[in-house]
């Protein structure tokens, strides 16, 4: 009996070690798509009890998602860990029976939580499919515009582009039934409507040695991934034991790079990451090769990614200041074609902290690719060396980048200096000063004289302008004073005299406030009522003793 039972357990053994399949580390890696284990939220808040949300994201195309009740519209939401652009969206609807109660829904993509604030796409859902959307967000709501259940096998979300539509294919070993009806085209043509469970065939290669589908994209592509919905029923050994490969070589025993992943019979996408014009699907039997659709993902190679400018090292900043300074990323790979979304594609998270690895402090703030230094305290002053690192993702899987002239993700460390004040005395320039000193002759009506420094002003190109303009004007003087104008007239003669006029200048930096002033000088003087006086009145100018003289040489003071 004992031995009858150890024979028992070792044939059990043997049966369950033959059915695990063994993945060397290498093609244990696959391509996460975006919506994998995301949280995923209902408009009633629960579901089924036997049907979680969590079904709705979690890579398995035989379990489903299901609302509570009948009481529509019904929403999902699939709520990712940071915002991605989302170019496609891949559904796998119920396929048992019930397969109408998806019809009519609609995508919502976006970063609000109320769902019509976010944009529409991927137009109306009626089936499963592969959908466009290319739009940007952190939440993917699934609306379901009626009063039926709603239950759905899976969603997923890809950064990159469906090109299965635009291939061309040949059938090299033969089509089953006829080419027209089951070629390999026909698996990229069909984006929506196949049933991983049903019999409705899409594309099959013929039961000959090793069958293969030869997919032809025109020109060289950067392949991301490869997603394949294979038999899911009593044939679904037609849709196992197959190898995908991408590569510039058209023949499919070249040597073209094999993409990474499981051949499961139901839908899988595998890894690629792969630059060729050629997508081989290939049989490693001699069974049919079938399935019901074929998605063919272009992407970037996101070690593109790269510091076009990085910024300028600054100068110093004083207290009171603020400076800001942007960092700017672009594309530049010369192994994969132009990429006019790479940005998006690839997620280039950038961070920033201090070179000894600790946080930024609070002047020092950061928003997207701006750090903004606005130091206020004097414990703000020192010198202060910042590190830029930029890490990008290929769909979820971290990268690190590396930046041209070396393989470190860090930048050059930008270095910022805070000083309590600055060094420099704030100047009132006046390029054109006027001519002093300024006479008016109080016994001629009307008689004044406006000085506008406007035309000659010029502020301290390091202070900027003044805060603050102050004339100073003696007390009694026939003088008015607006803004940068000072007007002397002449009314009475008490007014007869030399007046000093100040003009000061405030402003304040770094906590401190600097004034500097100029002066003008204004003089009040008498005609001399004489009617013997025939010549004309020329002033004239002692410099010794800076009388002023007229016409016939009497002194006027």
């Amino acid at each position: 009996m004992w031995q009858r039972r150890k024979k028992q357990a070792t044939v059990l053994l043997i049966g369950l070690l033959a059915s695990v399949s063994i993945l060397s580390p290498e093609t244990q890696f696959v391509q996460a798509f975006l919506t994998q284990d995301g949280l995923v939220t209902s408009k009633q808040g629960f579901y089924s009890a036997s049907y979680p949300g969590k079904n709705l994201v979690n890579g398995n195309f035989k379990d489903m998602c299901h609302s509570s009740a009948r009481r529509g519209p019904h929403w999902f939401r699939i709520e990712m860990d940071r915002e991605y652009l989302i170019e496609t969206i891949l559904v796998q609807n119920r396929e048992d029976c019930c397969t109408t109660r998806i019809n009519p829904t609609y995508f919502y993509v976006g970063n609000f939580d109320d769902m019509l604030l976010n944009d529409k796409c991927g137009g109306t859902v009626r089936s499963s499919g592969v959908y466009a959307c290319g739009l940007t967000g952190k939440y993917i709501y699934m609306y379901q515009d009626n009063t039926s259940y709603q239950n759905i096998l899976e969603v997923r979300a890809y950064p990159w582009k469906n090109i299965a539509p635009t291939a061309t294919t040949r059938d090299d070993v033969g089509c089953w039934n006829g080419c027209a009806r089951y070629g390999g085209v026909k698996c990229l043509q069909k984006l929506t409507g196949w049933n991983l469970r049903g019999r409705t065939l899409v594309c099959v290669a013929n039961r000959r040695n090793k069958p293969y589908f030869k997919y032809d994209l025109g020109s060289e592509k950067y392949i991301k991934a490869v997603f394949l919905a294979g038999r899911n029923d009593g044939a679904w050994h037609q849709s196992r034991y197959w190898t995908v490969s991408v590569g510039n070589d058209g023949s499919v025993t070249g040597s073209n790079t094999k993409c990474l992943g499981e051949d499961k019979n139901a839908g899988q996408e595998v890894t690629c990451n792969a630059l060729g014009r050629y997508v081989f699907v290939a049989k490693r039997d001699t069974n049919y090769l079938t399935f019901h659709h074929i998605s063919i993902y272009e992407g970037c190679d996101c070690s593109g990614v790269t510091w076009l400018a990085p910024p300028e090292i600054p100068d110093t900043l004083w207290l009171g200041e603020t400076r800001s300074y942007e960092f700017i990323l672009g594309y530049e790979s010369t192994i994969t074609p132009d990429c006019p979304k790479a940005l998006e594609m690839c997620h280039p998270l950038v961070t920033f902290t201090l070179q000894s690895g600790d946080p930024l402090p609070d002047f020092i703030t950061v928003d997207g690719l701006i750090v903004t230094v606005a130091p206020t305290d004097k414990a703000h002053v020192g010198i202060y060396l910042l590190m830029a690192s930029m890490k990008t993702y290929e769909g979820r899987d971290e990268k690190s980048v590396e930046f041209p002239g070396g393989t470190s993700s860090n930048l050059e460390n930008l270095q910022i200096t805070v000083n309590e004040f600055p060094p420099i005395t704030c100047q009132l320039k006046r390029l054109i000063p006027p001519t002093t000193p300024l006479v008016v002759e109080y016994n001629v009506l009307d008689a004044e004289m406006t000085v506008d420094l406007s035309p000659g002003f010029r502020p301290d190109e390091d202070c900027g302008l003044p805060q603050e303009l102050t004339w100073s004007v003696p007390a009694g003087a026939p003088i008015v004073t607006s803004g940068l104008q000072a007007t002397i007239y002449s009314a009475e003669e008490s007014h007869v005299g030399s007046y000093t006029l100040t003009l000061t200048s405030s402003t304040t930096q770094g906590g401190v406030t600097i004034s500097n002033s100029v002066s003008l000088v204004f003089i009040v003087s008498v005609r001399v009522n004489d009617p013997c006086l025939t010549t004309e009145l020329i002033p004239v100018q002692d410099p010794k003793d800076q009388k002023i003289f007229i016409g016939n040489g009497r002194a006027v003071q």
